[in-house]
């Protein structure tokens, strides 16, 4: 599994978790530019049935190692597959994981482009609201109102003139 996830992934990082070491076979780093995106832990079971236990187990790693993502490779796949993806567990068989995995990558991939993208939403509005209040924007706020006043003014000025202009025509 390790060497197909390299050959499919070469820019990501596969890690074999040590035998002996608490937690599942392997964690896959997915990177998208250069930068750690998110990690999907794979445990991998050669056995004949289904262990319901596989499912606390590789739950437990994640909630340990902070991953929301597990996939469980295994010969043999239980009734219903597709039970625990609401706990971010998914299931595959030997010769369905590699599809599994690309869709799973990008799905961290988009999820982490989608929080950068709301976390630089909330950034752009305090920065907006610290140039509101900023002297800077006080400054050019004042300027554009003197601005405007001087042009009322002579606004006012101008047709006041041209009513004197109207009226001496008028007397005539």
């Amino acid at each position: 599994i390790e060497d197909v996830l390299r050959d499919m992934f070469p820019m990501d990082e596969i890690s074999e978790v040590k035998k002996g070491q608490r937690g599942a076979d392997i964690v896959h780093t997915v990177t998208n530019l250069s930068r750690a995106v998110g990690s999907i832990l794979i445990e991998s079971k050669n056995t004949n049935a289904f262990q319901p236990a596989w499912i606390e187990k590789i739950e437990s790693d994640m909630h340990e190692k902070n991953i929301t993502m597990g996939v469980i490779i295994t010969y043999t796949l239980p009734d219903n597959p597709f039970e625990h993806i609401n706990r971010g567990i998914y299931i595959a068989s030997f010769s369905n994981f590699k599809i599994l995995l690309p869709v799973l990558r990008q799905s961290l991939i988009k999820r982490f482009n989608f929080e950068r993208k709301e976390e630089n939403k909330h950034e752009k509005a305090v920065r907006v609201y610290d140039f509101f209040k900023s002297e800077a924007f006080a400054l050019q706020l004042r300027k554009l109102i003197k601005l405007h006043n001087a042009r009322e003014e002579m606004l006012e000025k101008e047709k006041s003139y041209i009513q004197k202009i109207w009226a001496k025509r008028r007397s005539h």
